[in-house]
């Protein structure tokens, strides 16, 4: 008897099977199997963490981090609001980590404090969405929006206080069925 079927019958006779499907290695999985988010948003968060990987080591120095929040106060305050906390992690700031911490961050429209997470990305530290608020917003998502479009969506809104609640908000963002 060989040494391979030697082990394979002792290791039957203590109940082990090989089994008929081993599955991928975690090493081999992609990370888009583990995160219910589109290709395209998995890729941009990539990309992302790759610029902020600056060694190049797969895992985000805080140091570093914290240098590139600095400078993103300026021109990108709701990218500087969604990374903020990653720098209060103790864990080292993976991939995976970042994903999952991205993914946290923007919410999820179809759950209550995924749209109160949204909603403070883009508030101005008062409790309201503004005509200001939505500005900033718009120009770092890159949208060309003049003032006076942003004031009519507004007025359509919210015509009597010319700002968006966070309970108006919610109330917007809930799917159809619940308003």
């Amino acid at each position: 008897m060989s040494r391979k079927s030697l082990y394979l019958s002792a290791a039957s006779f203590k109940g082990k099977t090989r089994g008929k499907s081993r599955g991928k290695t975690p090493d081999k999985r992609l990370i888009e199997d583990d995160f219910d988010l589109a290709d395209s948003d998995i890729s941009l968060m990539k990309e992302a963490f790759y610029i902020l990987d600056v060694n190049d080591t797969g895992v985000i120095n805080k140091r570093d981090l914290i240098s590139v929040l600095d400078i993103m106060k300026e021109d990108c305050i709701i990218g500087q609001r969604m990374l903020q906390d990653l720098s209060n992690l103790e864990e080292e700031i993976t991939l995976d980590v970042f994903i999952r911490h991205l993914k946290k961050t923007r919410g999820n429209k179809s759950s209550k404090e995924g749209i109160q997470s949204v909603f403070n990305l883009i508030d101005n530290g008062e409790g309201k969405i503004t005509l200001e608020s939505l500005k900033e917003m718009c120009k770092e998502i890159g949208e060309s929006v003049s003032d006076e479009q942003i004031r009519d969506a507004l007025d359509k809104l919210s015509p009597d206080t010319k700002f968006i609640s966070q309970d108006e908000f919610i109330a917007l963002m809930k799917p159809n069925k619940s308003r």
